[in-house]
């Protein structure tokens, strides 16, 4: 009984979370790994910005260290991500006219470590960004940005790769390179919005 109580008390918090709490609305599947490293990825609606006109999208690659041992260094440069937002039919949701709102700088580029059997989080959309209706959601990554409005009735996905390419640092000569094929993403938007099939997806 102590244990089911518990498990309904942490239910309960979750279902309690305040507003700014990040909101999921695209978990993908972990990639099939490469030289020991795996990824996938991750998309949120964050925080109330801009007085609580919008909301800021964040965008993030996961990384998870899966080799038999040892650590991995990875040198992380977001413009490694490249991605497509497509419908079951192929096709992409209209591009916004004006852009994404919002002005917060870039993510940078820098070396991070896993140790064994560890993960990272690792941002690639820029700061501050969303879309300057609430309705709508706003995806940018590099140069390139979608907006899915809340009256858009198609299923979209997100995939990409993220392609490591380290420069020749002394002391990092092992450090990891390649590509990882990230699977589509489905996205979830409006949040409200139920999937067709299956259960929403939930961050692990």
């Amino acid at each position: 009984m102590r244990t089911l109580a518990v498990i309904v008390t942490l239910a309960l918090a979750q279902m309690s979370l305040p507003a700014d709490e990040k909101t999921p609305v695209a978990i993908g599947d972990w990639s099939e790994p490469v030289d020991g490293l795996r990824g996938r990825l991750l998309v949120f609606q964050g925080p109330v910005r801009d007085e609580g006109t919008s909301r800021e999208t964040l965008v993030y690659v996961e990384l998870q260290n899966v080799a038999a041992s040892g650590e991995r260094d990875v040198y992380f440069e977001p413009s490694g991500l490249k991605c497509e937002l497509r419908d079951v039919a192929g096709k992409g949701p209209p591009r916004p006219k004006m852009g994404s709102s919002g002005s917060g700088g870039r993510p940078g580029k820098k070396w991070v470590r896993l140790p064994h059997d560890s993960s990272l989080r690792l941002r690639v959309s820029p700061y501050g960004y969303g879309s300057p209706d609430e309705k709508a959601f706003v995806i940018t990554i590099g140069f390139d940005t979608w907006q899915i409005k809340a009256t858009d009735a198609a299923e979209y996905s997100l995939a990409g790769t993220f392609k490591v390419n380290p420069p020749e640092v002394k002391g990092r000569e092992k450090s990891w390179a390649g590509e990882l094929k990230l699977p589509a993403a489905k996205v979830v938007w409006p949040p409200e919005r139920q999937p067709t099939s299956g259960p929403r997806a939930r961050p692990e």
